[in-house]
């Protein structure tokens, strides 16, 4: 017998794997029995086979358009019979599904509901997009899966409310979570001062239809930002680094610097005063975390869990809606207080941790072993 099974649907390794990756890392190193299948590899999932990983069992969903609609909907699994007979070897304790967005396991719940083996889910992402990617007959099978698990957890309370509103159900055994940071032990990287120049910081995927760069470069082909002395400096790769590149030339943003994927996040704020995030929809970013650690105000959409971490003003700035006009607007008010960024910096990061458990993996562990 199996103590914890953890699933992940999510397409890829990203920031969303971190905290199930982590509490199954912690778990193996205590002595649990644990097993894990992922749709992906990646070489965090090796790590865990060298921690004494019982066994690892990888399932594959049918062909869908990677980075579009169908992503949000159900996954139908072409080893679905295969990862039945994991789970009925393992007859684990408890099931742990990792999930993209609300709906992407829903055929992995209901195998673990016919299995009847205990389950909860974990939800990194919800979003009113959600709303109209379910159809009428499915909504009865959502509420009675959700409300069949031991706990249902999310990582912002904004995403917890806009999930009730989805279902149409308030649920009871629902609870908010945190997202981990990487950098608990490292130093704190300095703030960079150059007299009369400024730096901003993008970090994560570069994929438009979520993290909102085609707003951006929208927004940076204006005049005056590319008349003041500031720098957007972007990092990460994805499916949209080109159009970026397109964009850099044909409207020559001389600002914006694409400087790739890094590993160094320490690195990265010691180039950077501060974080832009112009996202379509979060569910609580860790790179925000990460910025706030590093004592580093930040400009946000109001999306996800944003704006319970950020306070406008005072630890940076909140955008209304992810549009190129409120996009513009946060970054001028950041810019008016341009001089206040380091200040400002301090109090996000007094704020984090005022907010935030000091380990955001023990904190969720501890709520697993409630339910073991």
């Amino acid at each position: 017998m199996i103590d914890l099974f953890y699933i992940s649907t999510n397409s890829m390794w990203s920031g969303s794997e971190e905290l199930w990756s982590r509490s199954a890392k912690t778990f193996i190193d205590a002595g649990y029995s644990v097993c894990v299948a992922t749709v992906y590899d990646h070489e965090k999932l090796d790590e865990l086979k060298v921690k004494r990983l019982n066994f690892l069992n990888r399932f594959v969903p049918k062909p869908f358009l990677k980075r579009g609609i169908e992503r949000f909907l159900p996954i139908k699994f072409e080893t679905k019979d295969s990862l039945k007979d994991l789970l009925l070897e393992a007859k684990p304790q408890l099931v742990i599904i990792s999930q993209g967005n609300i709906y992407e396991s829903i055929d992995v719940i209901n195998l673990c509901k016919y299995l009847n083996f205990p389950y909860i889910t974990l939800t990194q992402l919800v979003s009113d997009l959600f709303i109209w990617v379910g159809k009428n007959e499915h909504v009865f099978t959502f509420r009675e899966v959700y409300r069949n698990a031991k706990k249902n957890f999310f990582v912002s309370h904004s995403n917890l409310k806009l999930n009730n509103f989805i279902l149409g159900c308030d649920l009871l055994n629902a609870e908010v979570v945190y997202n981990p940071c990487k950098l608990l032990n490292d130093e704190l990287p300095a703030f960079s001062k150059i007299s009369g120049f400024y730096t901003i910081g993008l970090v994560g995927r570069i994929e438009c239809w979520h993290k909102g760069y085609d707003l951006l470069v929208q927004v940076l082909s204006e005049d005056k930002w590319k008349k003041r002395p500031i720098q957007f400096n972007m990092y990460g790769d994805g499916p949209h680094t080109e159009f970026i590149k397109t964009y850099i030339s044909k409207w020559e943003l001389k600002n914006l610097v694409l400087k790739g994927h890094s590993n160094h996040i320490g690195e990265v704020w010691s180039e950077n005063q501060i974080l832009l995030m112009p996202s379509r929809f979060e569910g609580q970013a860790l790179a925000l975390i990460e910025a706030m650690w590093c004592q580093r105000a930040a400009i946000v959409t109001d999306v996800g869990g944003a704006s319970e971490l950020i306070e406008e003003g005072v630890s940076g700035f909140i955008a209304d809606a992810p549009t190129i006009a409120s996009i513009d607007a946060a970054l001028e008010r950041a810019w008016e207080k341009r001089d206040e960024w380091q200040q400002m910096g301090i109090k996000a990061a007094a704020s984090l941790r005022e907010k935030h458990p000091a380990d955001a993996v023990e904190y969720f562990n501890q709520q697993l072993l409630k339910l073991l």
